[in-house]
C-alpha cells in the first residue's frame, strides 16, 4: 500500500515565532523547534505533491525541506500568513491535471469560514475557533490529525488547548499533531504537558515528517 509523506512546513502563528522584532514570547529560543515558520503543509501521494496554504516563508520551507516539484496549491482562507507566499511558486511548471482525492472540511474561524482538508485518512485545519457537527462526523477514524492549538489561553479566533484537547478526545484520531502554535507556548513545556495525556499527542515543529 502506497504511503502518504506529510511535513508540517510552519507551524507558528501569524507572525511567527521570534516576530520580525525580535520577540520570542515565553517560548526557550535556545530551542530550535521553538523557532516556527508561518502555517503551510506538503503533502505527497502517488508521486503528486500538494501544498496547503502558501504562507510569507513558502520558499525558505521549500529549500528547507528540498522539496523539487509542486503539482497543486489549495487554501484554507484569504489570510495574509496563508496566501502572500503564492508569488515565490512561479517557477514551477504546472502540467499535472489528475484529479486529487481532497475533501473540504468547513470549520469557524472567528467571523468567517476556513477550509479544513481531508486526504487519505489525514485532516489538516491549522485555523480554526470551532467545529460544527456536521463538520466533525467528516473527520471518524483518522490516521493522522494536524490541529489548530493556538494558545492555553482563550482566542476568539482560534482552539486554545483546552479546546483542541476536546475535539481530539472526541474524535480519537490514532496521531495528533498540535500547528498554529504561538510564542506563548514553549515546545518543550508543551511536549511534557502533552506526554502525561497521551503518546499519541505531540506539538508540532518545522520540518516534522511522518509517514502514514
Amino acid at each position: 500500500m502506497d504511503k502518504t509523506e506529510v511535513i508540517l512546513l510552519g507551524c507558528g502563528s501569524s507572525l511567527g515565532v521570534p516576530r520580525i522584532d525580535g520577540y520570542w514570547g515565553k517560548v526557550n529560543k535556545k530551542n530550535k523547534k521553538n523557532q516556527r515558520m508561518r502555517c503551510s503543509l506538503f503533502i505527497k501521494y502517488k508521486g503528486i505533491s500538494i501544498i496547503i496554504d502558501t504562507s510569507p516563508d513558502i520558499k525558505n520551507q521549500i529549500l528547507n525541506n528540498k522539496i523539487k516539484k509542486v503539482d497543486y496549491v489549495v487554501y484554507s482562507h484569504d489570510h495574509a500568513d496563508q496566501t502572500h507566499g503564492i508569488n515565490e511558486l512561479r517557477p514551477f511548471f504546472w502540467i499535472n491535471k489528475k484529479k486529487i482525492p481532497f475533501e473540504t472540511v468547513k470549520v469557524k474561524h472567528g467571523d468567517i469560514t476556513s477550509n479544513g482538508y481531508l486526504f487519505n485518512k489525514i485532516a489538516y485545519i491549522s485555523d480554526c475557533s470551532s467545529i460544527s457537527k456536521r463538520s466533525l462526523k467528516k473527520l471518524i477514524d483518522l490516521k493522522l490529525l494536524i490541529i489548530d492549538c493556538l494558545k492555553f489561553k482563550d482566542h476568539p479566533t482560534h482552539l486554545n488547548f483546552k479546546k483542541c484537547l476536546s475535539y481530539i478526545k472526541m474524535l480519537k484520531p490514532k496521531k495528533t499533531i498540535l500547528t498554529n502554535l504561538h510564542s506563548d507556548i514553549d515546545y518543550s513545556f508543551l511536549k511534557n504537558k502533552l506526554l502525561k495525556i497521551s503518546n499519541n499527542i505531540v506539538p508540532g515543529y518545522d520540518g516534522l515528517r511522518v509517514l502514514i
